[in-house]
């Protein structure tokens, strides 16, 4: 029988691949950041090779991957845009009819700011996942023919 006959071993194989060549680029950036004297960068580099480095040995020990934070996911930056949607709604709506005196405008800006909170900690969480729209320059303008 073939050592790699076994369900889902070459699913593995493949895993350990990718992370073992995206641990080394993470190594390569690490130390590409700390020569240039690129603290914040260096550091976000290490915490990224750390989250590999981790992935890879529990993949090695054959232990499903780690999920992510709750707040990290899809379904959480969509229930807190929905709410900064309401609580803008509803401070709009009370602004229009009341003025922008009272209790209740005061309340409702208080929860615009609360779910405006929770937008930005649920976005940043999401992107830090590795959802990115655009490729990371480098901090470096974008390089363009017009120049």
């Amino acid at each position: 029988m073939w050592p790699y006959r076994k369900a889902g071993a070459g699913r593995r194989e493949f895993g350990r691949v990718v992370l073992s060549s995206l641990a080394a680029s993470a190594r390569t950036e690490l130390e590409s950041r700390r020569d240039r004297g690129q603290r914040l960068r260096a550091r976000r580099a290490e915490r990224r090779l750390a989250e590999l480095e981790e992935a890879l040995d529990r993949l090695e020990q054959g232990l499903a991957p780690a999920r992510p934070q709750w707040y990290a996911t899809g379904p959480a930056l969509a229930l807190a845009t929905a709410g900064v949607i309401a609580a803008g709604a509803g401070l709009g709506a009370a602004v229009a009819v009341r003025g922008t005196s009272g209790a209740l405008v005061g309340a409702l800006d208080v929860l615009m700011l609360v779910a405006a909170l929770a937008w930005f900690s649920a976005a940043a969480g999401h992107r830090a996942r590795g959802v990115r729209r655009h490729p990371p320059n480098g901090g470096s303008p974008s390089e363009s023919r017009d120049r």
